[in-house]
């Protein structure tokens, strides 16, 4: 069980809470394993058993969402004020400097792994978690997969979405220009994914815009003569937009020209598309965020993708029935958890690696799971 007996008082005391030290500003009861959670942060100082017990699937409450572990893990944070997600990745901080890549943790210390690399994608808190990620690295010691998953290809995610300054420029742009040499696997998308998530030096909640311009230009090259680069770049530059504000989009046109942009991408950059609301798209679906990771992979052959697109097209419309649209959004997540894991088994790296990219991001763009509460 993660959470001790001498918590139960704690947990008991508190489930409900709707106000005060514990609760956010929401006047929504907490979730039983948001409880859990703070209780543990708040009473069970240097105990990280909890957090390896849950990461492995161990210890929740009943009728928590069936879902992996760091999407349960993180809905339920995101119920807890500013305060107490902040002490949740302090722990999550210290399990990281506990080196589980050379210390096995729990039954199973691949899918604690697997679980608290994916954890740290989605809590995407670099002040705090950058530093001991970057160490995992320079120890070069992970190694191994969990259930068809690289636990390399986890860390490079990882260190995408917890960068506090441009100490790992160097690794992206090395990925930009084909360098595959290194530890951390990837190419030109975890390059341009690194880049763009990377903050400026002058102001921390905008990309490095000289890097960004370089690496959109490589990005333009890379997609060649593909018939749908067009929309594929655009689709990009709007998600790019959305994660800092409409205003950047003024900015394309001089990245195009300094970093001479193949013409197609640069007239791409003069049409702003309407952003309602103002300063965000649309909220994309995660099958949308899927097809988008399928049609860029290089890895698997036209006819596989386009079969792929398929299943997704004909589950969609299975979907449109459900009730509300956070119920659709659901149903495609868990969908494509499923997707990810067959194509796993099947050795369909490619395909698997696609999907699950296109969850991380799902769950990045809204900065909470889109799963059921």
């Amino acid at each position: 069980m993660a959470i001790s007996g001498n918590l139960q008082g704690c947990v008991q005391g508190q489930q409900g809470t709707e106000s005060g030290s514990f609760a956010p500003s929401d006047p929504v009861p907490l979730s039983r394993l948001a409880t859990e959670i703070m209780c543990w942060l708040q009473h069970g100082h240097g105990d990280l058993r909890p957090l390896v017990d849950w990461l492995e699937g161990y210890g929740y409450p009943a009728g928590t969402l069936q879902a992996e572990p760091y999407v349960r893990l993180f809905s339920a944070v995101d119920e807890l004020a500013p305060g107490w997600q902040e002490s949740f990745a302090e722990r999550v901080k210290a399990l990281l400097l506990s080196e589980p890549d050379v210390n096995p943790f729990g039954d199973r210390p691949s899918e604690v792994v697997y679980n608290l690399l994916k954890l740290c994608s989605v809590l995407s808190s670099g002040g705090v978690l950058a530093g001991p990620l970057e160490a995992m690295m320079k120890r070069g010691r992970l190694s191994g997969e969990f259930d068809g998953a690289s636990l390399r290809d986890q860390l490079t995610d990882a260190l995408i979405y917890n960068q506090a300054d441009n100490r790992f420029l160097d690794i992206w742009n090395r990925k930009l220009d084909g360098d595959s040499s290194g530890f951390l696997p990837g190419g030109v998308l975890e390059g341009l994914d690194g880049i763009a998530e990377m903050p400026s030096e002058a102001d921390p909640d905008r990309p490095d815009m000289s890097a960004l311009g370089r690496a959109l230009g490589v990005f333009a090259r890379y997609l060649g003569e593909r018939v749908d680069r067009r929309k594929m770049f655009d689709r990009y530059l709007v998600g790019l937009a959305s994660r800092t504000d409409s205003g950047i989009w003024n900015e394309f046109p001089a990245m195009a020209d300094r970093y001479q942009w193949p013409d197609w991408a640069r007239s791409t950059a003069l049409h702003m598309p309407e952003i309602d609301p103002p300063g965000r798209p649309p909220d994309p679906s995660p099958f949308e965020f899927a097809k988008n990771e399928l049609r860029l992979t290089n890895g698997a052959r036209p006819e596989e993708v386009a079969l792929v697109v398929r299943e997704l097209e004909s589950e969609k419309k299975k979907l449109a029935a459900s009730g509300t649209p956070r119920d659709r959004v659901v149903g495609e997540n868990q969908f494509l958890i499923g997707l990810e894991r067959s194509y796993r088994h099947r050795r369909f790296h490619p395909i698997a690696d696609a999907i699950g990219r296109a969850r991380s991001k799902s769950y990045q763009e809204r900065k909470i799971p889109a799963v059921a509460p």
